[in-house]
């Protein structure tokens, strides 16, 4: 794991280990089966699953390990997903949950749900460049992407499934260290290298 980039000496982050959390916490990311321009409707076409799913990859704070579902092992998936106490992501929200829910029929939205990209739209009151994960992640803990997501369904149409869940588990630990570097710090580094605060997920118990 690559080391913690502390251009601002912030207080340290608990990089590769979970927050201290009785919670139920399930870092996840989708990869697509077909590329957006191979469907009717292109992007939200995408977001009602026309697209279909290729792989999910998550990590689970109970386990402590990532987990890989396919098209075969779907309802698995989807049901351990709505086993969280709160979903983490990386534009699940605006993405990867209507996606499965399309593209499975199950519901997903009723889980708490905390979207790293959502939440810097949020605080910056519109939707700004330079925060796709691969800028963000690189700048603030120091995680490089494996690949992009373009690829994804060619790779998946290929076979070639150890570079496809390589990738897509790569960008759940990408995720995953900008939540707890969050959790820790309240905030991700901008373009300019500058503390950008956004708003911190509250971590309690489930009763």
């Amino acid at each position: 794991m690559l080391p913690l980039v502390r251009l601002h000496q912030p207080k340290p982050a608990r990089v590769g280990a979970p927050p201290e959390s009785p919670m139920k916490i399930v870092v996840f990311d989708i990869e697509i089966a077909k590329s957006v321009e191979s469907v009717k409707g292109g992007w939200n076409a995408a977001r009602e699953g026309a697209c279909g799913v290729s792989c999910v990859c998550l990590w689970d704070s109970e386990t402590d390990r990532a987990h890989v579902y396919d098209d075969h092992t779907i309802e698995e998936c989807m049901n351990h997903l709505a086993s969280a106490d709160l979903l983490v992501s990386f534009n699940g929200k605006g993405f990867d949950v209507p996606a499965l829910e399309g593209y499975t029929g199950m519901a997903l939205s009723h889980v708490p749900h905390y979207d790293i990209l959502d939440e810097i739209w949020r605080a910056s009151g519109k939707k700004i460049k330079g925060y796709r994960l691969a800028e963000v992640g690189a700048r603030t803990t120091g995680r490089e992407k494996s690949g992009t997501g373009e690829h994804a369904p060619e790779l998946f149409a290929k076979g070639r499934w150890g570079e496809l869940v390589d990738y897509c588990i790569n960008d759940v630990y990408m995720t995953k260290d900008l939540f707890e570097f969050i959790v820790e710090n309240g905030y991700v580094l901008s373009p300019d290298l500058e503390e950008f605060y956004v708003e911190k997920p509250v971590l309690e118990e489930i009763s």
